[in-house]
């Protein structure tokens, strides 16, 4: 993992957020267990948090309401989150949200909390999304089977996500011969809107509806995977736009990132060839 490649990555930045169109591959959040270098790490470099234990300390009293919360400090909470405001998993790319001080966090953190941000993802999903336009509704909850998976689960939370049908692709991406690919049936490229942030929970969603994203190695299936993997690196998903208000000026503010060339070369070998 290069630094360089997030620094070209960055689509707006001012004095209190950072927006980064992420490139796939690249793990959000810290952990022990991950030794590359991770968009927490190269935050909290160009921060120094670590050396301060926070960043733009000049600027830290400007939201002043917020400075008790029920989960720490804004200083403490920036602190151990390194400027991150939420996540993208490591394979999928698109609109990053970072805060650059601690009380711009914790305003952001509320707003997705509150469910005051949109958010809109672009994914290929397996077979022809019937009808077109829709919501799934569903509790999910941590897999009791495998820790790393989730799943759906009356007892879980609720989760929601609205999806709409962009263009369905009824033939075999190019490469892949008819007797490969006799298993599959079509494809739709949808856009998707999350009402709620569970971990997982589009991927989950869309499997649990029978259309799982092409790419995804954790839901689509073993079997169906494999031939997947011929013709698409990852799992189809996008984070193409991101709204939220702005915790300075208070505008609403609109981040859209282009689909990762990856992905459209993907989508190229759905296309007729002329």
């Amino acid at each position: 993992m290069n630094a360089q490649e997030l620094e070209s990555a960055i689509l707006f930045e001012d004095d209190y957020i950072l927006v980064l169109n992420k490139p796939a591959g690249w793990v959000v959040n810290r952990a022990n267990t991950y030794t590359e270098l991770t968009v927490q790490e190269w935050m909290e470099e160009r921060l120094g948090v670590r050396e301060q234990g926070i960043g733009n300390k000049e600027r830290t009293n400007e939201l002043t309401s917020q400075r008790e919360t029920p989960y720490g400090t804004p200083e403490e909470i920036f602190t151990q989150r390194g400027g991150i405001v939420h996540r993208l998993d490591k394979d999928t790319s698109g609109v990053l949200l970072l805060a650059k001080t601690p009380d711009v966090l914790v305003e952001l953190l509320r707003q997705f909390r509150e469910r005051e941000t949109q958010k809109e993802y672009i994914a290929l999903v397996h077979g022809k999304l019937v009808p077109s336009f829709g919501s799934i509704r569903l509790p999910m909850d941590r897999s009791s089977e495998d820790r790393k998976k989730f799943a759906i689960d009356p007892n879980g939370r609720m989760s929601e996500t609205e999806y709409k049908l962009i263009e369905f692709f009824p033939g075999l991406p190019r490469g892949i011969s008819q007797k490969k690919g006799k298993s599959y049936q079509g494809f739709s490229l949808t856009r998707l809107h999350p009402k709620t942030g569970r971990t997982h929970q589009i991927r989950v969603h869309m499997a649990a509806i029978k259309h799982p994203l092409v790419g995804d190695g954790v839901y689509a299936g073993k079997k169906r995977i494999v031939l997947d993997k011929e013709w698409c690196p990852r799992q189809f998903l996008h984070a193409a736009k991101l709204v939220f208000t702005h915790p300075i000026n208070k505008e609403r503010v609109c981040f859209e990132a282009p689909l990762a060339k990856d992905l459209q070369i993907v989508l190229e070998k759905l296309h007729p060839t002329q």
